[in-house]
């Protein structure tokens, strides 16, 4: 079974079942539920944004259900999805958002901004940490 990102996930941990809960940011994921039915633990899991949800074990020894928060490419990707779909009214949300070609185009500029965004930062971030090296001698 893939990993699939989605907001939202409804499922049993039934008798002898694992979960795995892994937050590693603020993005995403942000409530889980569990709650004991007659032995049956049922999960609620919410996001702000998407977050990985997996239902199946990858292999042996795995645990049966994973919830995690997605990398941050995804959540860059959909910050800049949202930000350019607020900026619009009801009447142009509704025409622009059923052109499909459209929203491919978007699509795929998103990934390379958020490409360029990842390289650029580092390149910066580490310019700052050799001055700070070069300083501190």
């Amino acid at each position: 079974m893939k990993t699939r990102m989605v907001r939202s996930a409804n499922f049993s941990v039934g008798k002898g079942k694992s979960l795995i809960i892994g937050l590693s940011s603020n993005f995403g994921l942000y409530r889980i539920v569990l709650e004991n039915e007659n032995g049956v633990v049922k999960v609620r899991a919410e996001g702000a944004s998407r977050f990985e949800f997996r239902n199946k074990p990858r292999g042996r020894g795995e645990c049966d259900f994973w919830l995690g928060n997605p990398p941050h490419d995804t959540v860059l990707q959909d910050y800049l999805d949202r930000k350019f779909w607020n900026q619009f009214n009801w009447g142009e949300l509704v025409k622009y958002h059923e052109n499909a070609k459209l929203k491919r185009a978007l699509k795929a500029e998103i990934k390379k901004l958020v490409e360029e965004f990842d390289g650029k930062a580092a390149r910066r971030l580490n310019s700052i940490l050799k001055k700070h090296k070069q300083t501190k001698k």
